[in-house]
């Protein structure tokens, strides 16, 4: 098995990631790099799937959705070959919007690409979309340590900005005593 390295593969995905879905292959990420472990994947119709017939009739619309993946190393060098990853057909009568999350063979880093093999017909409504997005859980362990040293900040911001409000406080306090002719409150702020 033949190997590139390829300069576009070293740069990460931005997500969610959204693509209209066609009848020729795209590659998704535009040669960026998707970890399978991290994402979630479905497919998507915006617009439901269905045939509309002459007399505004719904009739029910099939779409064919076949999924590649390259594999891609760490140090950014493909496979050079594409292998069929997912295959699957929806048959709906409906133009209420529609999601299938769908599990992706293959596993790591990987470019992926998308096609629809199922001809269209001029009435039907089959916009069909493929959505890939990061998982809820799939932060890695730099994250939730940016994550926790951002918490600890915005909590010492916090804490700074309710002390300044207490010695602001206690100034005023000290005021309005002064003003009555009270004997003043003596704190350790």
């Amino acid at each position: 098995m033949e190997q590139q390295a390829v300069a576009e593969t070293s740069a990460q995905a931005e997500y969610p990631i959204l693509l209209l879905v066609s009848e020729d292959w795209a590659d998704i990420t535009r040669g960026a790099v998707v970890n399978l472990s991290a994402v979630d994947v479905s497919i998507v119709f915006p617009c439901g799937l269905a045939i509309i017939d002459r007399d505004g009739n719904l009739l029910p619309e099939t779409v064919k959705v076949d999924i590649q993946v390259m594999q891609v190393s760490e140090d950014g060098l493909e496979s050079a070959e594409w292998v069929d990853s997912f295959s699957g057909d929806w048959t709906l009568n409906s133009l209420d919007p529609y999601a299938a999350a769908i599990q992706l063979a293959g596993e790591g880093l990987v470019r992926i690409r998308v096609r629809k093999s199922s001809p269209s017909c001029d009435y039907a409504r089959v916009d069909t979309v493929l959505k890939v997005s990061l998982k809820k859980n799939a932060a890695s362990e730099g994250d939730q340590r940016e994550t926790k040293s951002e918490l600890w900040a915005r909590m010492d911001r916090s804490l700074a900005e309710k002390e300044r409000q207490a010695r602001i406080l206690h100034h005023r306090l000290a005021r309005i005593e002064e003003a009555l002719g009270l004997a003043p409150y003596v704190s350790g702020l």
